[in-house]
C-alpha cells in the first residue's frame, strides 16, 4: 500500500496542535495522571523510551519520533488525553478530521486524459513503430516513469518553503586577533542577505552575556506562532577563537557549543519544529596539523584559530553542525580571503546553491579542502572539515528552484 503524501498545511496544523496541547494540559498533568498517561504507553513505548519521558511533551515527542502519532492519526493521543482532560479530546477529533480532510484532498487521484488525447497517443506510438523505433520507444517510456517517480520522492523528502517565507542567518563574529574574519563576514552576509533573501542579523564581538541576550531574542521569534511561519530555515554562522570550554566571547569568557545549540532544539522552538536548523563554525578544534605529502613553497600566510571545546551530539532531529576541522586539529586563516573553510564553502554554494541540497554541498567542500593543493601550508599541513547531522530531509537553499 502506497504511503500517503503529507501537504504542508496538514503538517502546520498537526505542528500547531500538538504545541497548543502542550501549552494548555502539560500543566494539569500531575502524579496521578502521569502514572496513568506511563501505563497507558507501556503497549507503545519500550522501557528506555518510557524512562525518559517526564512530561505530556516527552511523551508527544516519543510516540512521533516511533510512528505512533502524525498528521492524522491521533488514536493514541486521544487515549493519553481522555485520562487527563475530556475536552481537549473533542478539540483533536475536530482538527484531526479537518488535518485528514485535507490529506486526503491532497491524495484524490488525478484524471485520466481524454479518450481524444488517448487516441492521439496511440496515433503517435503507431507512426513511431513504423519507423522501426519500438523498442526504443518502451525503453523510453519506462526511463520517463522512473524519471517521474524519481522526482516525486525527491519534491517528498525536501524541506519545504513557501513562496513568503524568508531563511533566518545569525551571525557571531569574533575579530579580535583574526585577521580576516571580516571577509569571513562580508562574504557570508552579502550572499545571504542579497542573493537568497535570508534576513541577517549579526553581532560583532559581544560579550558573554549579550551572545546569550542576541540567542535568547531569537529563540523567542520562534516561540511566536505568527512569527515562526515566516522563516522556512534558521543558520548560524560563528567564527570566533575558544579554549576547551567553548567560544571566547570579546570580555574574555567561553560559552560552549552545546549551550548555543540548545537555545533552538525542537522541544525549546515547538512552532519551528521539523524545520532546519544549520550551525556552521569556524574555529580550531585541537592544537595538532593534517600533514600531507609533496610539501609546496609558494603559499600565503595562514593564521590558525585557538582550539574550542568538545560538543556533544543532539539528540533532536533537523540539526545541522558543520566544523570548520575534524575533533583534535587546527582550522586556518588567509588574512587577505578570510578562513579556508568558509572561503570554500561561499564559492560551493554560489555555484550549485539552485540545484543541489546543503548535505550534498559540504561533501563537495570537505573534497576540495582534502585534496585541493591551494588549500595547505607551507609546511605542508591541510585541513580537513566535517558535518554531523540529523536532517530528515534534504534541505536546499532555495527550494522554490524544485517546483519549476
Amino acid at each position: 500500500m502506497a504511503t500517503k503524501k503529507i501537504p504542508q498545511e496538514a503538517r502546520e496544523l498537526h505542528n500547531e496542535l500538538i504545541a497548543d496541547l502542550h501549552d494548555n494540559i502539560n500543566s494539569k498533568v500531575d502524579e496521578h495522571d502521569f502514572e496513568k498517561l506511563i501505563h497507558r504507553l507501556k503497549l507503545k513505548l519500550s522501557p528506555i523510551d518510557l524512562k525518559a519521558c517526564h512530561n505530556l511533551i516527552d511523551a508527544t515527542d516519543k510516540l512521533q519520533k516511533r510512528g505512533h502519532l502524525e498528521p492524522g492519526n491521533y488514536g493514541e493521543l486521544i487515549k493519553l488525553v481522555d485520562c487527563i482532560d475530556k475536552n481537549w479530546v473533542n478539540l483533536i477529533r475536530e482538527k484531526g478530521e479537518t488535518i485528514i480532510e485535507i490529506i486526503n484532498k491532497a491524495n484524490e487521484p488525478q484524471p485520466s486524459v481524454s479518450s481524444e488525447e488517448s487516441e492521439r497517443a496511440k496515433k503517435r506510438r503507431l507512426e513511431s513503430d513504423q519507423d522501426g523505433q519500438r523498442s526504443n520507444e518502451n525503453t523510453d517510456g519506462q526511463t520517463q516513469i522512473l524519471k517521474s517517480s524519481t522526482k516525486k520522492e525527491r519534491k517528498k523528502s525536501v524541506y519545504p518553503k513557501t513562496n513568503d517565507q524568508k531563511g533566518l542567518a545569525l551571525i557571531l563574529n569574533f575579530t579580535k586577533g583574526r585577521p580576516g574574519a571580516n571577509a569571513d563576514f562580508c562574504g557570508i552576509n552579502d550572499f545571504f542577505e542579497k542573493t537568497l533573501n535570508f534576513e541577517c542579523h549579526v553581532e560583532t564581538d559581544p560579550p558573554k552575556e549579550e551572545v546569550e541576550c542576541f540567542l535568547e531574542e531569537t529563540a523567542c521569534l520562534f516561540n511566536n506562532k505568527r512569527t515562526a511561519a515566516k522563516y522556512y530555515c534558521l543558520l548560524v554562522f560563528i567564527m570566533s577563537h575558544g579554549n576547551e570550554d567553548g567560544i571566547r566571547t570579546n570580555d574574555g569568557k567561553t560559552i560552549s557549543l552545546d549551550d548555543i545549540v540548545s537555545y533552538f532544539k525542537n522541544d525549546k522552538l515547538k512552532y519551528f519544529a521539523g524545520k532546519p536548523k544549520c550551525f556552521f563554525i569556524q574555529a580550531c578544534r585541537g592544537s595538532s596539523p593534517q600533514g600531507v605529502v609533496d610539501l609546496p613553497d609558494d603559499k600565503e600566510e595562514v593564521m590558525i584559530d585557538q582550539v574550542v571545546g568538545k560538543i556533544s551530539i543532539p539528540t533532536d532531529a533537523d540539526l545541522l553542525l558543520a566544523y570548520a576541522t575534524t575533533p583534535g586539529y587546527f582550522a586556518y586563516r588567509r588574512p587577505n580571503v578570510g578562513s579556508w573553510f568558509f572561503c570554500n564553502l561561499l564559492e560551493i554554494f554560489k555555484e550549485h546553491y539552485e540545484e543541489e541540497h546543503v548535505e550534498d554541498m559540504l561533501i563537495d567542500v570537505k573534497e576540495r579542502l582534502a585534496y585541493d593543493e591551494e588549500w595547505q601550508t607551507n609546511e605542508g599541513f591541510k585541513q580537513m572539515p566535517c558535518t554531523w547531522s540529523t536532517l530528515t530531509k534534504r534541505f536546499f537553499l532555495a527550494p522554490q528552484q524544485l517546483a519549476e
